[in-house]
C-alpha cells in the first residue's frame, strides 16, 4: 500500500473540506480551529500508516476518507449538542470511528471507545494519545460484558455504533450502557435500514420497550455526499433487569426480535 500524502500534498483539498464545513451553521457547535483542523489531518494519516500492518480501513482516498470517516462520524454531533460534560460510549470503534473525529470537534466530552479486537484497540489507544485527546479511553472487552459491569452499565449519556449489528442486536448492546434519559444513536444506511425496519417493525418496539427504550426515530442528517445515510435515535426511559445483556455472542446469535 502506497505511503500517507504528505501534509503539504493534501492541504488544498482541506481547506475546501472546512470551508464546507463551516458553512454548515446547523452542523457544528463552533468553527473548526486551526488545532482541530491539524488534528483531522493527522488522523488521516495516522489510519493510513496503521492500515500498513492492520486492516483498518479499506477507504485510502482522501475523498472518500472524509466523505465515509469523518463526516459521516461527526453527523450525530447535532444530536450531541446540549448535553453538558456528556460521558459516550462507542460500541465497535474499528479504525477510531466515530470516537476520534468526535472527539476532535467536541473535545469536551469523555469518550470509551469499545472495541474488541486488541490491534485495533491499542491502534486507537496510540491515535488518541499522538493526537492530544486525553479524554478518549479505550476498552478491548465484549460490549456484553461491559453491559453487566457495574463501571460500564447504565453509565452514559449516548451510545453510538457505526456499521456493528443490526437494530435489534444494537439495541440490546446499547441501551444498558445508557443511563435513563440518555440515547443511543445508530448510524445506518437507507438500504440497510430499510430492510431492518421492514422487516419486524413492531418486535423492534417490542425488543426496545423489554430493555428500556422507548420508540425509534429516524433522521437524516442532509449531508452533501451522504445521501444514504440515516440516524436511528433511541432513547432509555427505564432500568432493565440485569438479564441483559446476555453473553457474549448470543445477541448476534438469537436476536430478541426472533423470541
Amino acid at each position: 500500500m502506497a505511503q500517507p500524502p504528505a501534509a503539504s500534498d493534501i492541504d488544498p483539498c482541506w481547506h475546501g473540506y472546512f470551508d464546507a464545513l463551516h458553512q454548515m451553521t446547523h452542523f457544528l457547535p463552533a468553527p473548526l480551529d486551526p488545532t482541530q483542523q491539524d488534528q483531522l489531518k493527522r488522523l488521516y494519516r495516522l489510519v493510513m500508516e496503521g492500515n500498513e500492518v492492520m486492516n483498518l480501513t479499506r477507504i485510502t482516498e482522501l475523498e472518500g476518507f472524509w466523505l465515509r470517516h469523518i463526516l459521516d462520524s461527526l453527523s450525530v454531533v447535532p444530536k450531541m449538542v446540549g448535553v453538558s460534560d456528556a460521558k459516550i460510549a462507542d460500541i465497535g470503534s474499528g479504525g477510531g470511528f466515530p470516537t476520534l473525529p468526535l472527539a476532535i470537534v467536541c473535545p469536551s466530552y469523555s469518550y470509551t471507545a469499545i472495541e474488541s479486537v486488541k490491534k485495533k484497540a491499542a491502534f486507537i489507544a496510540q491515535a488518541a494519545e499522538a493526537l492530544g485527546l486525553p479524554r478518549v479511553s479505550v476498552c478491548d472487552e465484549r460490549v456484553e460484558v461491559l453491559g453487566q459491569a457495574e463501571a460500564y452499565r447504565g453509565m452514559y449519556d449516548v451510545v453510538v455504533s457505526r456499521a456493528v449489528a443490526p437494530l435489534p442486536v444494537l439495541l440490546e448492546y446499547a441501551l444498558l450502557l445508557l443511563k435513563v434519559g440518555g440515547q443511543a444513536l445508530f448510524y445506518k444506511s437507507v438500504n440497510n435500514l430499510a430492510s431492518e425496519l421492514d422487516a419486524a417493525p413492531d418486535r423492534l418496539l417490542a425488543v426496545s420497550k423489554m430493555l428500556g427504550g422507548g420508540p425509534l426515530s429516524v433522521h437524516n442528517p442532509a449531508l452533501a455526499g451522504l445521501a444514504d445515510h440515516r440516524i436511528v435515535t433511541v432513547h432509555k426511559v427505564a432500568q432493565r433487569a440485569a438479564k441483559f445483556p446476555r453473553k457474549p455472542g448470543v445477541p448476534a446469535k438469537k436476536p430478541l426480535s426472533k423470541r
